[in-house]
């Protein structure tokens, strides 16, 4: 194939994987992180490698995004509460000292108990096979503390389709070079990870402007 028909086979697979994502679990998701705002509670979200870059746009989006006026020249009033998101990849000491003194498979859970993680929290983990050990690891901590989990994750689901309280599962199958065979699909899910933070982050933006605005 010649470059620019492998460019047309990504994006051709790339509308596919839109077209067919579980929009009800998203719109789920979506209304979820609504009432934890409005519960006072704690976003936290969790994944590897090139995940962990995704799980920084979500965060930051989230934390920052809905509270900055339309012109983006100030903040919304200081009286509009604010939500706390945290991006539990973010460290490079917390998460080689723990790597160190418990496991690399803790990383993600001691965070969780060192910050208290509260009923109603909510834990994003991001992971291609649905089996990365950490995030598996967070999920079960977090279940300890009455924390929801939502997984995003591809293929079958892995594990965490299993026992996540909601799972997004991005579809499809991809003939695109470098996303194939053990990594099929994975840099359409890597793009899901980032258009699905911003539908999150856009209906948090209208909820609050409609709320307070």
């Amino acid at each position: 194939m010649q470059t620019k028909e492998i460019i047309n086979l990504y994006l051709e697979e790339k509308i596919q994987v839109a077209s067919n994502l579980p929009v009800d679990i998203i719109a789920d998701v979506c209304e979820l992180v609504w009432s934890a705002y409005n519960n006072e509670k704690t976003i936290y979200a969790c994944g590897n490698g090139g995940n962990a870059g995704f799980v920084a746009n979500l965060i930051n989006d989230l934390a920052n995004h809905p509270f900055v006026s339309e012109d983006k020249h100030r903040p919304l009033p200081e009286n509009i509460p604010r939500l706390r998101a945290i991006d539990l990849t973010q460290s490079g000491a917390t998460i080689t000292g723990i790597t160190n003194d418990i496991g690399f498979d803790n990383i993600f859970s001691q965070q969780l108990i060192n910050d208290c993680i509260d009923e109603g929290d909510i834990v994003f983990g991001f992971s291609g096979s649905g089996n990365s050990g950490n995030v598996l690891q967070a999920f079960s901590t977090a279940k300890q503390f009455n924390a929801t989990t939502v997984a995003i994750t591809r293929g079958n689901g892995g594990k965490a389709k299993e026992v996540s309280d909601y799972c997004i599962l991005i579809p499809g199958t991809s003939n695109f070079p470098g996303q194939t065979g053990g990594n099929d699909n994975n840099f359409h899910f890597e793009d899901a990870l980032s258009y699905i933070a911003h539908m999150i982050t856009g209906i948090m933006c209208q909820k609050i402007k409609n709320e307070y605005l």
